[in-house]
C-alpha cells in the first residue's frame, strides 16, 4: 500500500470514528435509560470500534486477524512496562503534591455508577471493570489493532506521529478545553502514551496488552488521583498538565527506541534505519 493509500485511510478512520462517537454521544444524552447502559459516559469511545467493523467488511483484504487478538507473550516484560507506567502516574502525583499544585484530602467518595451507590473498594473494581471495555477493548481495537496493522508499511517514527495523532485528534471534539496549549498538551500526552501502548502491542505480539495498559493508566490516573487531592493549579495539575507530560517523556523515548529496533526486525526493508556506507 503505497503512503497515499495509508494516509488516506487513517483520514478516513477518523473521520467516521468522529461522526460514530458524535451519534453515539447524542444517543446517550437523549435517552432517559442512558446512566444504565453507560454509568461513567465513555460509551462514544465505541466509535472508532464501530468504524473499524465497517473498514474491514468494505474493504475485501481485511478481516479480524489484522486485530491480532492474540495470546500475549513477553509477559513478564509487559508486566515489568505496567509496573514503570504505573510508578510514572504515582511519581507525577507526589511530585505535584509538593510543588503545591494540590493538596492531599481524606475521601470517602462513593460510586454512583448504574443508578446505585457502591463502597470506594467495590466502586473502584466496577470502575475498573468498565474502562477495560471502553478505554481498554473500544480503543485499542482500533488504534492499536486495525489502524497499526494498516500503518505498518510506514517507517517507525512516522507510524508513531500518525496513529497517535490521529488518536488525539478523534478526542478533540468531546474534550472542550478552555485553552488552545491544553490542545497540545494533550496531544504530547497521546504521544507518548501513544508510543508505550504500541510498544507493548509488538512486544507481545497482541493487542490485548495495550487493551489492559490503556485503561490501568487510566485508572491510576483517576481513582488515585481525583479523589484524595485538591487541585490548586489547573495548569500544574489539571487535565492535561506539564508534570505527567515531562513524566512521560524520558520513559517514552525508552520505549520508542526499544520499540524500534523491534518494529524494523519484521517492517519491510525501506522502512528501516540503515547505516551509511562505511558506519560502524
Amino acid at each position: 500500500m503505497n503512503r497515499l493509500k495509508i494516509y488516506t485511510t487513517g483520514f478516513l478512520l477518523l473521520l467516521l470514528s468522529i461522526g460514530l462517537s458524535f451519534l453515539i454521544f447524542k444517543f446517550r444524552s437523549s435517552v432517559n435509560f442512558g446512566s444504565y447502559i453507560d454509568p461513567i459516559y465513555h460509551l462514544w469511545l465505541f466509535g472508532p470500534t464501530l468504524a473499524s467493523i465497517v473498514f474491514i467488511f468494505v474493504i475485501k483484504k481485511d478481516s479480524f486477524n489484522l486485530i491480532s487478538l492474540k495470546n500475549i507473550q513477553n509477559k513478564r516484560s509487559f508486566f515489568a512496562t505496567i509496573i514503570v507506567m504505573i510508578f510514572s502516574v504515582l511519581l507525577a502525583t507526589l511530585i505535584q503534591y509538593i510543588l503545591g499544585y494540590t493538596e492531599f484530602q481524606r475521601s470517602n467518595q462513593l460510586f454512583f455508577l448504574f443508578n446505585y451507590q457502591f463502597s470506594p473498594m467495590a466502586g473502584s473494581i466496577l470502575y475498573l471493570m468498565l474502562l477495560l471495555i471502553h478505554a481498554g477493548f473500544a480503543e485499542e481495537f482500533a488504534w492499536r489493532g486495525y489502524l497499526f496493522s494498516k500503518l505498518k508499511t510506514l517507517s517507525w517514527l512516522e507510524m508513531i506521529i500518525l496513529l497517535n495523532s490521529i488518536w488525539a485528534i478523534w478526542h478533540f471534539p468531546f474534550m472542550p478545553f478552555k485553552e488552545w496549549y491544553q490542545y497540545l498538551l494533550f496531544w504530547i500526552l497521546c504521544i507518548e502514551l501513544g508510543t508505550v501502548l504500541i510498544y507493548v502491542r509488538i512486544k507481545t505480539k497482541s493487542v490485548l496488552s495495550s487493551m489492559i495498559l490503556h485503561p490501568l493508566v487510566v485508572f491510576t490516573l483517576s481513582v488515585l488521583f481525583v479523589p484524595y487531592f485538591k487541585i490548586i493549579s489547573k495548569n500544574g495539575a489539571g487535565w492535561p498538565n506539564y508534570i505527567v507530560a515531562l513524566i512521560f517523556l524520558p520513559i517514552s523515548i525508552y520505549y520508542f527506541k526499544k520499540g524500534q529496533i523491534i518494529y524494523n526486525s519484521y517492517a519491510p526493508p525501506h522502512t528501516r534505519h540503515h547505516k551509511p556506507c562505511g558506519a560502524q
